[in-house]
This record gives C-alpha cells, structure tokens and sequence, in this order.
C-alpha cells in the first residue's frame, strides 16, 4: 500500500514537472523554427571583422523570468552557445537587449572560402519564460560598435544591377526614341523642302505657260484682227461700185431740186 501511494505521489510529481516544463516554455514569435539567424555573409559583412553581436527584443514578460541561448554558427565555431537570461546566465538581457562580445573575431576567412559548404551566422533562441519577438540586428567590430557592411546583400546588388539595367534600357529606348524623332524631323525638313521646291517649280512651269499662252492668244488675236482688217479689201470692187452709185443718186436730186426751184421762180414772175 505504502509502495502504490509513494508510485503515485511519483507520478503525480512527474505530470507537475512535464506541466510546467510545458508552461515555461519560449519560443522567438518572428524566428524560423524556434531559431533566429542573421547570415552575415548574405548581408554582405567581412567576417573577420566581427567581434559580437545585439539583438533587440520585445514582447516579453520579465516578470515570468526569461532566458535562451544565443551564438555563432559556422565551419570554424561550429553550433557555437552561450546561455542569456533576465538573471544569473552568462550574459544578462540589458534592458531589451541580448549582446555577446568576444575579444577576438568571431569567425575565421576560411567560413566563407570554403569550399564544399561556406557559411556564417549569428543567432539567437529563446529556451524558457516568456515569448520574445526580435526587433533588431546590429554587427560588432572589435570596440563594440555597429559594424558597417563592406558590400550590398547579394540580394541588394541583384536588385540595384537590375535597376542600373533597366535604367539604361530606359534610356536607350529615350536615346533612340530621341534619334527616331530628329530623323522623322529631319525628313519632314527634307520633305518641306522639296515640297517647297516643287511648288516653286511648278510655279515657275504654270508661269511660264501662262505667258506662252498669253503669248500664243496675243499672236492669234493678231493674226484675227489681220485677217479681219484685210478682208473687206478682197471686196474693194463691189465696195467702190456701191459708192459711186450713190453718189449718182445724190446727183439727180439735186438737179430735180433745182428745177422745181426755177418753176416756183417763174411761175412767180407771171
């Protein structure tokens, strides 16, 4: 009996502990299967030159009590760990803040040269306490201070060589469209030219048969009115004949007005 009550007390003890192991269980809201990694070689840092690294933190509950586990990974550090906590770890969270610092550099150049498997990576988990969300990365140089990136992420200088490409397409495309413009330009000016030339041709054609007309129906009028003038002298025959007959008439009453005259006279005198 007293076997059966101590079992139980046992197995009563087990599920308290697995229940709160369960409870005070954390986890990174924003991490990729409970661990989050910066990939330092991604974003473009010379890794020699990393002494350390901060990782800002928010969304938790120091009041539960906090802690995880934050390092390196890479060739030359392998799965590197060092324990944080609100209190009593290794690093201790300041304020809102994770930060590991080492006197030497992190990482070694053979991380990223080599051969089969080049890799290097700072990280960070949360192991028990409240849930955590990570803010922000900062890279550490020897004295403590954010380290500048040496080069744009591969990421970034994919992004910016396709902008510099699209940008010089742009600009082809506006160079030619350019060039397109100033031949169309310069055919319309050829064009307008020769348009105006053959205007000034055609002028000078319209004139020129214009006054060869004219030229043509001043010397046809002539030759009418030539023809007109001297065809009455084909006539001159019949033209004197009719002259001379009236002149004959204009003879004869004359002479009959003077005779009744002198008969009125005479009969007067008797």
């Amino acid at each position: 009996m007293k076997i059966k009550k101590i079992l139980a007390a046992v197995a009563a003890a087990a599920v308290a502990v697995s229940t709160m192991a369960i409870n005070s269980f954390a986890a990174i809201t924003n991490a990729d299967g409970g661990n989050y990694v910066y990939d330092v070689m991604a974003n473009g840092y010379n890794v020699t030159d990393i002494y350390g690294v901060s990782f800002t933190i928010s969304d938790f509950d120091a009041t539960q009590g906090i802690g995880g586990g934050v390092g390196a990974n890479s060739p030359s550090t392998g799965w590197e760990s060092h324990d944080w906590a609100n209190q009593g770890k290794e690093i201790t969270l300041d304020g809102n803040t994770v930060t590991l610092k080492k006197d030497t550099p992190i990482f070694k150049d053979t991380d990223v040269t080599d051969p089969t498997n080049p890799y290097a990576q700072l990280w960070i988990q949360a192991w028990w306490g409240s849930d955590i969300t990570v803010d922000n990365v900062v890279v550490l140089d020897k004295d403590g201070n954010a380290l500048a990136s040496s080069a744009a992420a591969p990421a970034e200088t994919e992004a910016t060589t396709a902008t510099a490409e699209e940008d010089k397409t742009e600009a082809d495309a506006a160079a030619a469209e350019d060039d397109t413009a100033a031949v169309a330009e310069g055919e319309a000016d050829v064009a307008d030219e020769d348009a105006a030339d053959v205007e000034e041709t055609t002028d000078e054609a319209a004139d020129a048969d214009v006054e060869e007309t004219t030229d043509e129906t001043t010397e046809d009028a002539a030759d009418t009115t030539t023809e007109d003038v001297a065809a009455p002298a084909a006539d001159a025959g019949t033209t004197e004949a009719a002259a001379t007959g009236n002149v004959a008439v204009a003879s004869i009453a004359a002479v009959m007005a003077v005779a009744g005259a002198a008969a009125i006279a005479a009969k007067k005198r008797k």
